[in-house]
């Protein structure tokens, strides 16, 4: 049987809700996938961050694609899987082929997950 959050499993993909853009600023919605995600909390921010950050980065930058490169400053204050609604948020403070996003996770307005996401795009 396969992990369930491995990464054949696809569990992951489409975290990140349609994208409400605002200059060098986004804001999108947390879709958690269907199942048990006990246990998950940590693996959902991290990718749902990845997602945001990488989205915004290659709107910016007129890229079809960005994928995760680095994470520094990760800071994850819920063990627990945020739940569905919980909002994103994300702010380009650096845009090129490599750029830099700040992403968050944050759920009735307190922050749950925080990190400075490297994007690299892909060509």
């Amino acid at each position: 049987m396969a992990e369930p959050y491995a990464p054949a499993t696809g569990w992951f993909l489409g975290l990140c809700g349609p994208l409400e853009v605002d200059g060098d600023a986004a804001r999108a919605e947390l879709v958690l996938p269907a199942g048990d995600l006990t246990g998950a909390g940590p693996l959902i921010a991290v990718e749902a961050m990845h997602q945001i950050a990488c989205r915004l980065a290659a709107r910016a930058r007129g890229a079809n694609r960005c994928v995760p490169a680095r994470i520094d400053e990760l800071e994850i204050t819920d063990e627990a899987v945020a739940p569905a609604g919980a909002v994103l948020e994300a702010r380009l403070l650096r845009s090129g082929r490599l750029s830099t996003v700040r992403a968050s996770l944050s759920v009735q307005g307190r922050v749950h997950s925080s990190a400075t996401v490297r994007t690299q795009e892909v060509t």
